[in-house]
């Protein structure tokens, strides 16, 4: 199973990213040998289309990778507080900036290093952590929604999520093979998850 990356040379900093995010979109994570995930690819356009929209607003000309330099971090950081995003979305936008930059500089596209700077880091926050209590969760699955099944479908596939404490791209596609009666942990759940591709063992309760 040898996997082959594109040559990807003589590419502008958006001509480069156009192709990254192509290249993701088939690639094998070797990490976890399977697919980047279709979410990955979706949080690296958004980044891109920030990056456009933030060159637009300051009528920028001309903008490549020896452009993205401390004073445009700091700009872009501010560009993004304006528009009232948190901490820790803003910090989302860095850091997969830095993957663009970084590979960019795998491939021999640039020489920049600011990027890898100390004070060119990604924001954080602690945000409190939202969850239903075990009574919550109960009145919830108690709930008589047999006149709306769509509704009565979220329903089952919530309470599921909070149980398992799953993704929803996992616990959204358990199988029968998934769930092991009787194993000698008791009655569990066994998955391997789509983003880490770790295998996650969850006892089922009552």
């Amino acid at each position: 199973n040898i996997i082959t990356t594109p040559q990807i040379t003589n590419l502008d900093f958006f001509g480069f990213i156009d192709s990254f995010i192509a290249e993701r979109k088939n690639a094998i994570n070797p990490s976890t040998g399977k697919k980047y995930s279709d979410s990955l690819t979706k949080h690296y356009t958004v980044t891109l289309n920030k990056i456009q929209e933030f060159i637009k607003k300051k009528r920028i000309k001309k903008f490549d990778f020896d452009s993205v330099t401390l004073d445009f971090y700091f700009d872009f950081m501010e560009f993004l507080k304006k528009q009232n995003y948190s901490a820790n979305y803003i910090g989302c936008q860095i850091k997969i900036l830095k993957v663009f930059m970084s590979a960019g500089r795998e491939r021999g596209l640039h020489n920049n290093t600011d990027y890898i700077k100390k004070r060119f880091q990604k924001t954080s926050e602690v945000t409190d952590q939202i969850y239903l209590s075990v009574e919550e969760l109960e009145q919830l699955e108690t709930l008589d929604l047999s006149n709306n099944k769509r509704l009565e479908n979220v329903r089952d596939l919530l309470i599921l999520g909070a149980w398992t404490g799953l993704r929803f791209s996992d616990f959204h596609d358990i199988s029968a093979n998934d769930i092991k009666l009787n194993s000698p942990d008791g009655d569990i759940i066994e998955i391997r998850t789509q983003k880490t591709g770790k295998t996650v063992v969850i006892p089922i309760f009552p």
